[in-house]
């Protein structure tokens, strides 16, 4: 999912940003399948439009990335601001 969710916004091209940043894994341990993954995801577009299908994008490939291995997923929004446009 994470490798999926930059290239979701790659493909966009800019101004669309998609990033992964904090990863919570139970167990942490390096030689354990985790049962549990929680990840957060930083999307940003100067457009509100462009967010949105952003956004989209990335949820609908989660969710038929959990279908296919047979995951639960869960959105949550933390956070949301008007886009700013950069200088």
């Amino acid at each position: 999912m994470v490798q999926a969710i930059e290239s979701i916004a790659k493909s966009l091209g800019k101004p669309a940003v998609a990033t992964v940043g904090k990863l919570s894994v139970e167990p942490d341990q390096i030689n354990v399948v985790p049962g549990k993954v929680v990840f957060t995801i930083d999307l940003r577009h100067s457009d509100l439009g462009g967010r949105r299908a952003l956004e989209e994008r990335i949820r609908s490939l989660c969710k038929t990335i959990s279908q296919e291995r047979r995951l639960d997923s869960r959105f949550a929004r933390c956070r949301r601001s008007h886009p700013w446009p950069c200088t």
